[in-house]
């Protein structure tokens, strides 16, 4: 790179720019999955950061079924960071490595108002290479 004499060419840029985004590591983020009318998910998930998306909500596979308010499951009433909680604590290691598997690399949807406790946070530190 730099041409002659040091001289920066189009294509010298080109290059650089190419080299940065290969080199650059996006980081999944959690999304807050809305039920209105035309809604995409994964277009609102390309659009934050170029990443496919995952529904974690109730009722499937990923979702928290430790509820706020009463649960159900253990017979106690939770808040939202208790709920979340309980969620974290009934991770084992098999769950973890297929999370890790199925789940890495992805924005993770949820109900859940962003920036409040949910199990999502959890699910995305264990998906990328945390302890959630």
């Amino acid at each position: 790179m730099g041409g002659r004499g040091g001289v920066v060419r189009g294509n010298d840029l080109l290059d650089l720019a190419l080299c940065r985004v290969q080199t650059m590591t996006v980081k999944p983020q959690g999304i807050q999955r809305k039920r209105t009318k035309g809604y995409d998910m994964q277009a609102e998930s390309m659009a934050l950061n170029g990443l496919p998306c995952v529904s974690v909500c109730r009722p499937g596979r990923w979702g928290n079924h430790h509820r706020v308010g009463w649960c159900e499951l253990c017979g106690e009433t939770h808040t939202a960071a208790q709920a979340v909680e309980e969620y974290r604590q009934d991770i084992g290691y098999d769950a973890q490595m297929l999370i890790q598997a199925q789940l890495a690399g992805h924005n993770l949807a949820c109900f859940c108002n962003l920036g409040e406790p949910c199990h999502r946070d959890v699910l995305l530190a264990i998906a990328n290479g945390g302890e959630g």
